[in-house]
């Protein structure tokens, strides 16, 4: 079954390194031991933070003692956040036929309301999904 919502896989891994990063606090963690915790490519990975650092969600220290942690407070990054500083700009939806009127016969879109009110949805949920709220949800696990 195809999901109903395709994020890249870097989003994906972007969305557990930051996970990750908000349940481990202040401590630094490296490049090889995040992608090793996630079982994920260094080059990959490295490529990611970078997108993450300049997007302002992820902060460096180099030196042997280094590593990433979370550039602010796992409570002022969001989902939506992750996204778009992955994928670029969630945009509105439109015509999957990229028409600019509908070629039904009635000339009214049959999937527009019904795509539109779900991507609202998402977008609401993405927005109000924090780092701090899943970050609880793993010590809660414990």
């Amino acid at each position: 079954m195809s999901q109903f919502v395709k994020l890249s896989e870097g989003t994906i891994i972007a969305f557990h390194t930051l996970s990750l990063l908000a349940y481990s606090g202040e401590k630094l963690l490296s490049n090889r031991e995040i992608a090793k915790g996630l079982e994920c490519s260094y080059d990959h990975l490295s490529k990611i933070l970078q997108r993450l650092t300049k997007a302002g969600l992820v902060s460096s220290v180099r030196g042997p003692t280094g590593g990433f942690k979370l550039a602010k407070s796992a409570k002022e990054v969001n989902l939506l956040q992750i996204v778009e500083a992955m994928e670029g700009p969630m945009e509105k939806f439109a015509c999957p036929l990229a028409k600019p009127a509908c070629p039904s016969p009635i000339k009214r879109c049959f999937v527009g309301p019904g795509v539109t009110d779900a991507e609202l949805t998402l977008r609401k949920k993405f927005k109000e999904t924090t780092l701090e709220t899943i970050a609880k949800s793993f010590k809660e696990d414990k």
